[in-house]
């Protein structure tokens, strides 16, 4: 059963586009056929009363509006089944269930990002599951239960790299056909796509949005 988030005020993507700034009043928007609660809804700042994720959980990243438009252009996950590692607030895991009809499940290190996520689902009827895994702990089980990873912002430092590399090569072992990962272009996200740079199984996208926001970055394409 989904619950009532109330009759906060909404802004829709004309508004956010339209350049609406006064980030006091704005608690949620829609976007992509998503709504988005916004730090500042009510049922968020509950949330975060008693739940305050530690591992870069407190937020919603700006790489998953580029996956979201990606994978809206391309439909490239529909019907299948999605795993958002790293998954935060599960954004593009919510994108995903709502508009693609994807089952998906959100795995993150973090267990006080599970709330946000829930609310997120909620907000958008769409049912997920969430697994307290981080990229070392995601074993061949789970794996062999989805078609596609995906990832936002996952690789911001040095330490991630190997994690991920790792949890790539088990992945394409279990049979996963497509993995995702959109990043700004930071350093460490660098490196880690010129791991596969000679790989004819890998793309480096270069990708873009204006709205709800303007953001740019790339896109790790890795396929079997």
């Amino acid at each position: 059963m989904h619950r009532d988030l109330g009759d906060s005020r909404t802004y829709d993507e004309s508004a956010v586009s339209e350049g609406y700034s006064d980030k006091r009043f704005r608690t949620e928007i829609e976007a992509f056929g998503i709504r988005v609660l916004l730090p500042n809804h009510p049922e968020i700042r509950r949330v975060k009363k008693r739940y305050r994720p530690s591992e870069h959980g407190h937020k919603l990243w700006d790489s998953s509006w580029l996956l979201i438009d990606y994978i809206r252009e391309t439909n490239a996950v529909s019907n299948h089944r999605v795993l958002e590692i790293g998954c935060g607030w599960g954004l593009s895991a919510v994108y995903c269930a709502r508009n693609h009809s994807a089952i998906v499940t959100g795995a993150d290190i973090d267990p006080d990002v599970s709330p946000y996520f829930s609310l997120l689902a909620d907000a958008n009827n769409v049912d997920v599951n969430f697994s307290n895994l981080g990229f070392d702990k995601i074993g061949s089980k789970l794996l062999k239960s989805v078609d596609i990873i995906i990832g936002t912002d996952i690789c911001f430092c040095d330490s991630l790299i190997d994690p991920l590399r790792r949890l790539f090569q088990r992945a394409k072992r279990s049979g996963v056909r497509l993995i995702l990962i959109a990043d700004p272009g930071r350093w460490p996200f660098e490196d880690l796509s010129e791991i596969y740079q000679s790989s004819r199984k890998a793309e480096l996208l270069d990708w873009e949005i204006e709205k709800p926001y303007a953001v740019s970055g790339k896109i790790l394409k890795l396929h079997s």
